[in-house]
């Protein structure tokens, strides 16, 4: 069982957010921005709060919160088990798999494509069959696959770019929260 603080739950609510309005941007952009928008910037949100936190889990509480978000919003439920998906295979890889403490390239290099792969894989053919039969799942899985193989390549970008934020935004948040919890002792 995963016992949390308060402010890593104020973590999870606050990048859930943040993790739901950029996830939303993307019916606005054609499949090409919206590969890379979601490659980039969702993964760079999920890796931020995982470096923030330091804890396994939190990649797939805000998976979750994302998919519930987005079923509550009028999407079919299969945005649940994808956008969790993501995030469990980040925590499992990275905390999991490598034991690593979210901490460096290596580490975002390797989850970041296997989570946006296994995500939009597993997004697109539940969609796909559930929703629109078995016939255009064959007709547009090799299209597809190439573009989510476009995809995972291009979410190393957003490991990168976790890295970079990482490296100035946490420090503040983790001292912030440091100063709160010795005042409050």
């Amino acid at each position: 069982m995963v016992k949390l603080n308060s402010w890593e739950i104020a973590i999870i609510g606050i990048f859930s957010a943040l993790h739901f309005a950029v996830a939303s941007l993307n019916i606005f952009f054609e499949i090409f921005a919206h590969v890379t928008t979601d490659a980039i910037l969702c993964t760079a949100i999920l890796l931020v709060a995982m470096f923030t936190t330091q804890r396994p889990g939190v990649a797939s509480f805000i998976g979750f919160t994302t998919g519930l978000l987005f079923f509550i919003f009028g999407n079919p439920i299969v945005a649940i088990p994808a956008w969790l998906t993501r995030g469990v295979v980040l925590d499992l890889i990275i905390f999991g798999l490598m034991r690593h403490k979210a901490c460096c390239m290596k580490c975002t290099g390797i989850s970041a494509p296997i989570g946006f792969f296994t995500s939009t894989m597993l997004g697109f053919g539940l969609s796909t069959l559930f929703f629109a039969g078995s016939r255009p799942f064959f007709f547009s899985l090799t299209f597809f696959v190439l573009i989510t193989l476009l995809g995972s390549g291009v979410s190393v970008i957003g490991g990168y770019l976790a890295l970079k934020i990482d490296s100035r935004v946490a420090p503040i948040i983790r001292s912030r929260i440091g100063e709160k919890s010795v005042t409050q002792t």
